[in-house]
């Protein structure tokens, strides 16, 4: 994945299920997203220190929680939902996915 922005969505900003043994991340901007951004790679194969498979960062912006509020007038109804946020979503590696 590649310049892509996101700003305030309820889940990840960007996630990506690939399979493969390597995913790349570059030139992306991530605020005050509820989980970030991530990758989940499934290999096809145990992961062990052997194999290459890895997970790179290339020239990112992100931030976990901006100033702006999530509900900025609670007292005229509108819809607020108000959790903890994380920036990045670690990655993970699987031998297989459904």
């Amino acid at each position: 994945m590649s310049h892509f922005n996101a700003y305030k969505n309820t889940a990840q900003g960007a996630f990506a299920y690939q399979p493969a043994l390597k995913g790349v991340f570059s030139n992306m901007k991530m605020f005050d997203n509820a989980k970030g951004f991530g990758i989940q790679l499934a290999s096809g194969q145990l992961y062990d220190y052997n194999n290459d498979a890895r997970i790179e960062m290339n020239n990112n912006f992100f931030i976990g929680e901006t100033p702006m509020p999530d509900c900025p007038n609670e007292r005229n109804g509108d819809y607020c939902s108000k959790i903890d946020k994380y920036a990045v979503l670690p990655g993970i590696f699987t031998m297989a996915g459904k």
